[in-house]
């Protein structure tokens, strides 16, 4: 079973998002931009206005402060590799991307397609939507930080899978 997985890189600028396959699961805001059918937003959608409805991957903990309706992951011990047991433990050290990626293995899927996800400033811009470069200096060393640790994340979990039933890959 393969899932495509909409993350929000300016690599994606321009693209035409209505040609990539269902099933799709959208990162964060890639929301506003596909026919989703799971959404991985695991900062409080509360706050960030996530849709909030079956749809929805996120923490325990929002579920239970703001008594959500939808689906809910424990990220609670801070795992640095993808959680593979069949339980509702996911990895939990870096972004909703890589907290979606664990999710879907943990939804059954073995094959993942990764679009946008970047981690790096793309001509300037961090994400597909931004309509304007990114310019301050103090916000483009924090987000090259970030794209760092997302690259030495992805790497990690392409190395723990790679003796396993499962793939990824990433356009």
């Amino acid at each position: 079973m393969v899932l495509n997985i909409v993350a929000t890189g300016a690599s994606l600028k321009g693209f035409d998002l209505s040609q990539i396959p269902k099933p799709i699961m959208a990162i964060n805001y890639a929301f506003k931009y596909v026919d989703y059918d799971y959404l991985a937003a695991f900062d409080n959608p509360v706050k960030y206005k996530f849709p909030i409805d079956e749809r929805l991957h996120t923490n325990y903990e929002w579920i239970d402060r703001y008594k959500l309706k939808c689906n809910g992951w424990s990220r609670k011990h801070r795992r640095e590799g993808i959680v593979l047991q069949d339980n509702r433990e996911i990895f939990g050290r870096s972004g909703s991307l890589f907290c979606g990626i664990n999710v879907a293995f943990k939804l059954g899927y073995k094959e993942l397609v990764v679009y946008g996800a970047d981690m790096a400033l793309t001509d300037g811009y961090c994400h597909f939507y931004d309509d304007e470069i990114v310019t301050d200096r103090g916000l483009i060393n924090h987000y090259n930080r970030s794209f760092d640790r997302h690259k030495n994340t992805r790497d990690y979990i392409l190395r723990q899978i790679e003796r396993t039933d499962k793939s990824i890959v990433f356009k």
